[in-house]
């Protein structure tokens, strides 16, 4: 049958430390994780359109550094993008990534590269996704006040 103690973790949950207990492990992972999971659902449940050269401006939903990544195209090198960042997109001819789209920041008009299309989307959704992390953050804090609060 093979060794099923990873499949179950023992601890507690931060708001009620007294409690313990054993929990699937595959229940639990890092609020990065959580985070994107959360964002690729609210991606899903919109149903918003890929953004393409005809959009013309998206926003970058998330902070993305290329630095380190091995990549094979030396004239089209991917983009680095703040959350919050209005990007223009423009068309760009040969073969594109099916997953990235062509563009530039407009506070940086001079630099122009490869932005990954799940990072960005329309004004209303990084206005939805900045709301759930700064609920998210919201939240942390809170139980952290009443975690201290206990002790």
């Amino acid at each position: 049958e093979g060794d099923s103690s990873c499949d179950w973790s023992y601890g507690c949950r931060l708001a009620e430390l007294k409690v313990e207990g054993y929990f699937p492990t595959a229940f639990v992972g890092s609020e990065k994780a959580w985070l994107e999971a959360e964002a690729e659902e609210m991606l899903e449940l919109e149903l918003e359109p890929r953004p393409t050269s005809a959009t013309r401006a998206v926003f970058a939903l998330y902070d993305f550094n290329p630095e380190g990544l091995q990549w094979p195209d030396q004239e089209n090198k991917p983009l680095k993008l703040t959350a919050g960042e209005e990007v223009k997109l423009l068309p760009l001819g040969g073969d594109t990534p099916t997953d990235w789209i062509y563009g530039y920041r407009v506070a940086k008009p001079e630099e122009r590269g490869l932005v990954p299309h799940s990072y960005v989307g329309s004004r209303q959704h990084r206005e939805v996704v900045k709301k759930t992390a700064e609920a998210v953050v919201a939240k942390r804090r809170s139980s952290r006040s009443s975690d201290i609060m206990q002790t």
